[in-house]
């Protein structure tokens, strides 16, 4: 982004210097968090200001590519992924188009970035007693040199390295009554960066942090984000089991950093130690090993508790790799996405994932504001079939195409398989809905004929999106005339509330007249119905227009499929079902999920 906003401004396109200073040109003084997710009722409607330019003249500006390119390793060809700055030629137009298109991206970002600022800062101001915040990260590799070194070892040895995590301790000191920070690094000669790596390093933190604050009831931690450290469902596993029980917290929260956040405490910390270590060295002392730089930089910094990893340790390691392995834990899908987790003693089964951190909602409770759902400490992930197993065709998801039949194999008692045959009535992004028959007789599979109880339809005005009509009526089943258990359960609808009304000809001719009296079909009229899903008027309604002997009129045969459109805003997914739109849109549900109005 930076990149963009620098070449049009020396192309004379706008006059800002930096992305920043774009931002605070469409938001309001403030900046809050509406203005940035364009929310904002006083300046969601600014635009970015352009001076004048001729939109087909040619520039020349640089871009961070990301390409993959051909590297030989060991005498092998393999194909890498490098990200580089390329100059790309375009006309100013062009460069416009793609600064536009990336800025909603960039202002959700910053926003992210923002939102977790202030969340962190408000936990430090506000830390109880029982409370404590731990920041960690892991510094740069160190290298290990002598003072003096000779032309061969300086120039073709490999230097020993060694692992710094550090981390920097806020707990409300009972005597001062303040926050006070306490610095700690742990070094080990094991480089690993993963989850049980960090368990290793963090274990002798938890067993400090439990000395300062005896009663410790919510633990906080914060993190950076990268998914091969501490953002992945190692570490969500690890939360809620190995941190929880070493601290005997009743809370444990952690916080993720968004990318670009800048530095932190602990990178202080990790530079003051490398700094200190390297004047060591020139004094004339060799860091050879894990032991040297223990010892030296403990007298060297008294402010920093730098702990040494004992060696015995690569084998509790190997435990937590071992029990990793074994749960073979679930991936939860946003992950990505997620700068907090939230485990509680009281739901000590789950985590409460959310898309940013919130500490209005309690980590025992599902966050009304940012929720991506919930992580199943138990949850294990389902063994993939492999072609030994069977010796039927496995379909990919490009494969599964809408209106094909499938069997699908569910694993009952005992590994008893059952297969049942369906047809895919939706897909979307790798996911596809199935509708199954059911069976008939001895050898006949059919379709349940799954009748309309309940026709409800509202009249939205397009320009002002508020309602105008509203058309609802039950309707009698002809076919099935007694409602099932599971159908009262699923919709509220009872037995006596569809005995008396109408079969579904008579409600669909009331319905007509209803569009006519709303002038919905008169000529030069333009309008659209909108669903939740395809299904409904993709095959619920042609089938009971099929089981009552009615045409589909034309205009029923378009619609749009809110679920879709709803992929246009952030976050960006496609949603689970309605409760997920209503959620991220803070409408709280009324009345029954599968009934109308």
């Amino acid at each position: 982004m930076a990149l963009l906003v620098r070449s049009m401004k020396i192309s004379k396109m706008i006059k800002q210097s930096t992305p920043q200073e774009v931002i605070k040109s469409i938001c309001c003084t403030n900046m809050k968090e509406e203005c940035l997710e364009r929310t904002c009722q006083e300046c969601n409607k600014k635009i970015v200001t352009t001076l004048y330019y001729d939109p087909q003249t040619k520039i020349k500006f640089e871009l961070w590519v990301t390409k993959k390119v051909k590297v030989i390793i060991h005498g092998n060809e393999k194909i890498s992924q490098k990200t580089v700055k390329e100059t790309v030629e375009c006309s100013k137009q062009e460069l416009f188009k793609e600064f536009m298109k990336s800025m909603p991206t960039f202002m959700q970002h910053v926003n992210n970035v923002n939102h977790q600022h202030q969340i962190i800062n408000k936990i430090k101001e506000n830390l109880q007693k029982k409370e404590a915040l731990l920041h960690i990260d892991f510094s740069e590799n160190f290298n290990c040199k002598y003072a003096e070194e000779i032309q061969s070892t300086h120039f073709g040895s490999s230097k020993k390295q060694l692992s710094l995590h550090t981390s920097v301790l806020y707990c409300n000191q009972q005597l001062e009554n303040k926050t006070k920070p306490l610095c700690f690094c742990t070094v080990s000669e094991n480089l690993r960066h993963d989850a049980a790596a960090i368990c290793i390093h963090l274990k002798p933190i938890l067993q400090e942090l439990v000395v300062q604050v005896p009663q410790l009831e919510t633990l906080h931690i914060l993190s950076d984000g990268p998914s091969t450290q501490y953002k992945n469902k190692k570490i969500f596993y690890l939360l809620g089991t190995f941190i929880a029980r070493e601290t005997g917290a009743f809370r444990c929260v952690w916080h993720f950093s968004e990318t670009g956040h800048g530095k932190g405490a602990p990178d202080g910390v990790g530079g003051t130690l490398k700094r200190t270590a390297d004047n060591i060295i020139a004094q004339g002392h060799d860091i050879t090993g894990q032991d040297e730089f223990v010892s030296l930089l403990k007298s060297s910094c008294p402010g920093i508790k730098v702990i040494g990893i004992n060696k015995d340790a690569d084998a509790e390691m190997k435990k937590i790799d071992d029990l990793l392995e074994k749960k073979n834990i679930a991936t939860f899908k946003g992950t990505m996405k997620a700068h907090q987790i939230a485990w509680s003693k009281k739901n000590k089964q789950f985590l409460d994932v959310r898309r940013l951190s919130c500490i209005t909602c309690k980590p025992e409770e599902k966050c009304i504001h940012f929720s991506l759902g919930q992580f199943h400490l138990a949850y294990k992930k389902q063994k993939k079939e492999t072609d030994d197993d069977h010796n039927s065709s496995n379909l990919d998801a490009d494969e599964v195409l809408k209106n094909k039949y499938v069997i699908v194999c569910f694993e009952g008692k005992k590994n008893f398989k059952k297969h049942y045959i369906g047809v895919v009535t939706e897909e979307h992004q790798n996911k596809c809905k199935v509708n199954f028959l059911r069976r008939s007789g001895n050898k006949v599979f059919s379709f349940p004929q799954q009748e309309i109880l309940e026709f409800p339809v509202v009249k939205v005005n397009a320009e002002t999106f508020r309602p105008e009509a509203t058309f609802h009526s039950y309707v009698r089943p002809t076919v099935v005339p007694e409602l099932s258990d599971f159908c009262t359960a699923l919709t509220g609808i009872i037995q006596e509330m569809i005995d008396q009304q109408p079969d579904f000809k008579v409600v669909f001719q009331n319905f007509l007249a209803w569009l006519e009296k709303e002038q919905v079909l008169k000529p030069g009229v333009k309008f659209a119905f909108v669903t939740c899903s395809d299904p409904d008027l993709e095959y619920f309604f042609p089938l009971q227009c099929q089981i009552s002997g009615i045409e589909v009129p034309d205009f029923m045969k378009r619609w749009i499929n809110v679920k879709r459109s709803f992929c246009d805003i952030p976050p960006y997914t496609y949603p689970a079902n309605l409760t997920t739109m209503m959620r991220c849109c803070d409408i709280t549900p009324e009345g029954e999920l599968h009934s109308g109005i």
